[in-house]
């Protein structure tokens, strides 16, 4: 009780500093995002304190002398600050499409948060320090294994009244629909992440400390709370990262203690509750399924949110290791084909039209490859599309003597040209074309994934939702095999397209589709998106159809993105309507692609869109050397890759500075455990695991952006360094 007494703001007492370094790791642990206008950060109660707590902590270090000391870690946090300021301040002078932004600053504010945090660990008494930190996170691990128990059974629409405190409504969602915990972490993944560390600092005291008594008492029940946390988080990144650092702490364990460790209790107690807090989700299963579905291996591979992370990942090298398409030289449009088995396979199965309209087909289709040669003509004279500018003036006389009109209508043909390349396009009066029903060329790509369910067996990158059964199918308007679906009301097939979507601009999905049996089938084109900052755009457009028996039809649902936010994930979904059904028909050549024309199928080139640059966005390839910049104001989706993404934001340098940093405090934790005895080894355990974890969650997550988890490992990193020998030289104050 006497040490709540001491003044947490009296920092030339050593008391005073340890509990102002308690107060900021519980705060850290606690304390909810606090929303700013204007779009700035949200700020938190430990960054309050810390603000408070600067001008004292620089008094002190003013004072003591002993603690100018210089070490690889704050090197590293300089290397750091530096390359971010030289891509703040450099990638907005190279790059047209980036421009300086008023949440810049806080970027380099953020390095200067860590670092002084670090610094204010590194002035404790480090014994006292070590002992706290050891003590409060397993005890705080607890609670918040008592709150994710209450999250997960949510009595009262407790989480709709008390976890939105911690938690965006996106995420609330996740809560209560799939009974994933967030604790005060506000993520699922996080939260999963950073019950590990707490995990981990329960399982170092018992297995190297040899508690006994209520000491061993309350740490088990922290280890049966913390590990229920990551169970209830249900984060698959989390958990297969926490997995394998306990196995890496573990070999250290057994390395340098061999018999002296208290393996049978941390790892009994592991297993038990383990086993007891799978059990409890197994039995009392969040509405989407069990514990065990979500983490079967078919659950893991087959998942979307694998295909989005992958997707993220390729886009950020995206014209990085080739070149754009050249588009002066090459194949003719009219004689390219999106790929193999991608050819008509036969005719629609609709009656052919009479020889005149068939003859009217062909002059079509001369015409629109005469319209393209000349748009192609015309990008390799000018370097540029014809944008807001009409094709007549644009390409008569210098690239066709007339441009070329309909011969049924007399009206001009269809074109969509933007940044992004062009198409045009006519409609074909013969039903039995399956170049059809409006044949296209062009430069803009289908983007939709495996679209003619060539690949896999179900068709690989589609997804089954709700009640239906899936199977290639050998009947085929396009290739060899469609996908035959079989649904009840909502059942369906859908891709998952991971792209950075241009705002407030026209695109087209569209399918075939062919009911197998004697009877008319409704089917509903449905499309729902996820913006860049999480928020669902649910239904962004939907479409339903009838579809007569006998032949291929072509369903269409034109739409456009929103003005506000960036469209980042648009998954496209066939379905059967709710409350229909069952019902079974064949899907066969999906597109998606920019404009207002949905093309026919066999004539444009079905591209990753993982491959394809926003014209509007810079990428990694504009600016290897010092990144593109964080660019905040333009919404880009999440990586999802760590690494990725600091060398899209920061490029190599500042990709080599952020390494640095983490291998510096993972060489400072190694120091601490091989070399070090009592309290400071058991410490330099829990660092090194904990940053072991946090590398590999970093691969499909990242850590570096989430202020709770690295408030904590600055923390707990420089009272590690003040019980370590720091600091390679040192300097005066007069230096």
């Amino acid at each position: 009780m006497s040490r709540l007494l001491v003044n947490p703001f009296d920092f030339e007492l050593a008391a005073g500093r340890n509990l102002a370094f308690l107060l900021l790791l519980v705060a850290a642990i606690l304390s909810p995002n606090i929303t700013m206008p204007g779009g700035l950060p949200a700020i938190r109660i430990e960054q309050i304190l810390l603000a408070g707590y600067l001008p004292l902590l620089g008094l002190h270090y003013w004072n003591h002398r002993e603690l100018w000391r210089v070490g690889t870690i704050d090197v590293a946090f300089m290397a750091l600050a530096v390359a971010m300021a030289v891509t703040l301040v450099l990638a907005p002078a190279f790059l047209s499409a980036v421009s300086w932004s008023v949440r810049d600053p806080f970027e380099l504010a953020r390095v200067a948060e860590y670092w002084f945090l670090f610094r204010l660990g590194l002035s404790l008494e480090p014994k006292r320090g070590l002992n706290d930190a050891l003590v409060v996170l397993p005890a705080l691990g607890a609670l918040l294994g008592l709150l994710a128990l209450v999250q997960y059974l949510d009595p009262g629409g407790f989480n709709g009244a008390v976890t939105s405190i911690w938690t965006v409504s996106h995420n609330l969602d996740g809560v209560e629909r799939a009974g994933r915990t967030v604790g005060t972490i506000g993520n699922a993944n996080y939260f999963g992440a950073f019950s590990g560390l707490l995990l981990i600092a329960a399982l170092s005291v018992i297995t190297l400390q040899r508690p006994s008594g209520w000491t061993f008492a309350g740490l088990a029940a922290a280890v049966l709370l913390t590990t229920f946390s990551v169970v209830s988080a249900q984060s698959r990144t989390a958990v297969l990262a926490l997995l394998l650092s306990l196995a890496v702490g573990l070999a250290l364990v057994v390395i340098k203690e061999r018999g002296r460790a208290a393996y049978l209790p941390a790892i009994g107690l592991f297993v038990v509750a383990a086993t007891i807090s799978i059990a409890f989700v197994e039995l009392r299963p969040p509405d989407v399924g069990s514990f065990h579905a979500r983490f079967a291996p078919a659950g893991l591979v087959g998942d979307s949110s694998l295909t989005i992370r992958l997707s993220r990942w390729k886009t950020i090298f995206a014209g990085f290791l080739e070149g754009g398409p050249s588009f002066c030289e090459g194949e003719r449009l009219e004689n390219r084909r999106i790929g193999q088995g991608h050819e008509p396979a036969n005719g629609t199965g609709w009656p052919a039209a009479d020889e005149a309209a068939i003859e009217r087909d062909g002059q079509r289709k001369k015409d629109i490859a005469d319209i393209g040669r000349a748009v192609l003509d015309y990008y390799c004279d000018e370097d540029a599309w014809p944008v807001d500018v009409s094709l007549t003036t644009a390409l008569v006389p210098e690239h066709l003597d007339i441009l070329p009109m309909d011969p049924s209508t007399g009206e001009p043909y269809a074109a969509y040209v933007s940044r992004a390349g062009f198409l045009v396009a006519a409609e074909l009066e013969n039903a039995a074309d399956a170049e059809g029903p409006v044949y296209a060329l062009g430069t803009i790509p289908n983007i939709a994934g495996n679209p003619s369910f060539e690949s896999g067996n179900p068709p690989s990158r589609w997804n089954i939702t709700g009640d239906a059964t899936v199977l290639r199918n050998g009947q085929a308007l396009f290739g060899n095999h469609s996908a035959e679906v079989t649904a009840e009301g909502g059942g369906g097939y859908f891709d998952t397209i991971v792209f950075d979507f241009a705002r407030d601009e026209a695109y087209s999905a569209a399918v075939h589709v062919l009911p197998l049996g004697d009877e008319p089938v409704t089917v509903q084109l449905y499309l729902a998106g996820t913006m860049a900052d999480g928020r669902p755009e649910d239904p962004l457009a939907q479409t339903v159809t009838t579809v007569d028996p006998g032949g291929w039809r072509q369903v269409v649902l034109p739409f456009e993105t929103p003005e506000e936010g960036r469209l980042t994930v648009l998954q496209v979904i066939v379905r059967v309507p709710e409350g229909g059904g069952p019902a079974a028909f064949a899907l066969d050549g999906a597109t998606l692609t920019q404009g207002t024309i949905a093309p026919g199928f066999p004539r444009i080139t079905d591209t990753d869109p993982s491959r394809l640059r926003n014209d509007e966005l810079p990428r990694f390839a504009d600016s290897p050397i010092i990144g593109a910049g964080p660019r905040k104001d333009i919404e880009l989706g999440n990586v999802d890759n760590e690494y990725a993404l600091f060398l899209d934001r920061y490029g190599l340098l500042g990709t080599a500075a952020y390494l640095a940093l983490f291998t510096s405090a993972l060489w400072l934790a190694w120091n601490a455990w091989s070399k070090g005895t009592g309290i400071v080894a058991t410490a330099g355990l829990v660092m090194v695991t904990f940053t072991v974890l946090l590398a590999l969650f970093n691969v499909t997550a990242g850590s570096y952006y989430h202020f709770q988890i690295m408030a904590v490992y600055w923390l707990l990193a420089g009272v590690l360094a003040a019980g370590a020998d720091y600091g390679r030289w040192r300097w005066s104050r007069n230096a």
